[in-house]
């Protein structure tokens, strides 16, 4: 049998339906822990929501449990692409520029995937094995985000411990201004961006200079 060129570009680029009913899922999952909380929405829910079947869910993920870090790890890794993608080499640009730019694509993920990034930030459930899921996610989040305060690796402890403790600083200060903006969605995103742009910027100009990260004060 003769292939043509065009079937054979389809075939490269369709979906295969292991793939699409996986996605499926973890969409409906998303939709349904928003909507419900992780406690109250069943897997059940979550098939109709998917029109797919219980057992078809079962096929991909072995528990409720599953699915949801399948949901957070996903995510994650979503917003940790756009983020690599916005901020430029630290050869090519200023610390001031990181800053922005990582503060940006923030900002645009959270109103582009909304409900994603509500997954992300909120408390995890109760279950053990998610608490420990959803931390790795905060230790990746910062992992990010130290990126934005000095790009070059640090070999001294204290150094690492400073970065990491800035780090912290700025996640928390992104999380919960983002937390603000779903009560006051009027407010243009770029108008967050600047504002918290100065706002770490006056504190963080006094430990970045050229070469990166300036020693931490003594205690």
């Amino acid at each position: 049998m003769i292939v043509s060129g065009t079937a054979r570009a389809d075939s490269r680029v369709r979906t295969p339906r292991g793939e699409r009913s996986r996605e499926a899922i973890l969409n409906a999952a998303m939709e349904l822990f928003a909507e419900q909380g992780y406690e109250a929405a069943s897997m059940l829910g979550i098939a109709a929501r998917a029109q797919l079947s219980k057992s078809v869910i079962y096929d991909h993920f072995g528990s409720k449990a599953d699915l949801h870090r399948a949901l957070l790890e996903r995510e994650a890794d979503a917003l940790l692409s756009d983020l690599a993608r916005a901020v430029p080499p630290p050869d090519a640009s200023t610390p001031r520029e990181r800053l922005r730019s990582g503060i940006e694509a923030f900002f645009r993920y959270a109103e582009d995937r909304p409900v994603a990034w509500r997954l992300l930030i909120r408390d995890p459930p109760a279950a053990p094995e998610l608490a420990a899921a959803h931390y790795q996610i905060q230790r990746r989040g910062t992992d990010a985000v130290a990126v934005l305060i000095a790009g070059e690796h640090l070999d001294d402890p204290r150094k690492r411990l400073h970065k990491e403790m800035l780090a912290e600083l700025l996640k928390s200060s992104i999380t919960g201004l983002a937390v603000w903006w779903s009560e006051h969605p009027d407010v243009p995103r770029e108008q967050l961006v600047e504002t918290l742009y100065e706002f770490a910027w006056l504190g963080l100009q006094h430990q970045v200079g050229a070469r990166g990260l300036s020693e931490p004060r003594p205690a």
